[in-house]
């Protein structure tokens, strides 16, 4: 073989194992950045989880049993939110949706695609739908507010001591879902149902809670 031929080949050699080495490396990195994209993914994921369930009592209480265990510390007690303020709703969707498309889709494993899907397509949702916010019906016959809540507040499970104060701030705020319904609440907080109408004390409860713990 000349001199020729033997540079000739191992530039050849030299090229493609450069070549491959590159490929490697693209492969590592580009492992490595999917990798980091599903970790942050996730977290984006859990980070959301907490500040819906925690924005309603309700949902929180029948959704965790232990919220601390969650990161959720102390939240505050509340009745959620269900506003008629178009452009306000719209605007959250942008922001939601603006913070999700943060994400390379293409770089999240299959199962965070699923969760990217669903996200996308409920933000999109709610930016389409924010117009027409007041042709929703709060108040059916069979799944409106009013035949709902009392269940889940007959259904309310007291574990300890902190739930059955929860539970009374609770019901002082019940008040405020007639500020935010698109319907007259009178029928509903009027003739079906009174805050002001529960005569039982927190410390009756208390009472009845310590009872239920003894036997």
């Amino acid at each position: 073989m000349s001199l020729y031929k033997k540079r000739h080949f191992l530039l050849v050699g030299f090229m493609s194992g450069l070549l491959i080495f590159a490929l490697l490396l693209s492969t590592i990195v580009g492992g490595t950045s999917a990798l980091d994209m599903n970790s942050r993914f996730d977290r984006y994921v859990e980070e959301l989880f907490r500040q819906e369930v925690s924005a309603n009592t309700i949902t929180l209480h029948y959704t965790v049993k232990d919220p601390e265990s969650y990161g959720i510390q102390n939240p505050p007690v509340s009745c959620g939110y269900a506003g008629t303020d178009s452009a306000l709703i719209c605007a959250s969707a942008e922001n939601a949706l603006a913070s999700l498309h943060q994400f390379k889709r293409n770089k999240l494993s299959d199962y965070n695609k699923l969760t990217y899907d669903i996200l996308e397509h409920s933000y999109t949702s709610s930016l389409e739908m924010g117009p027409y916010l007041l042709y929703e019906e709060p108040l059916t016959p069979l799944a409106g507010t009013q035949a709902q809540l009392p269940i889940l507040l007959a259904e309310y499970a007291f574990s300890s001591k902190s739930d059955v104060s929860c539970y009374l701030e609770l019901l002082s705020k019940m008040e405020s879902i007639s500020d935010t319904s698109s319907h007259s609440s009178s029928c509903f907080f009027g003739s079906f149902f009174s805050v002001t109408s529960f005569s039982i004390s927190e410390e009756s409860l208390f009472a009845r809670f310590d009872v239920s713990i003894c036997i």
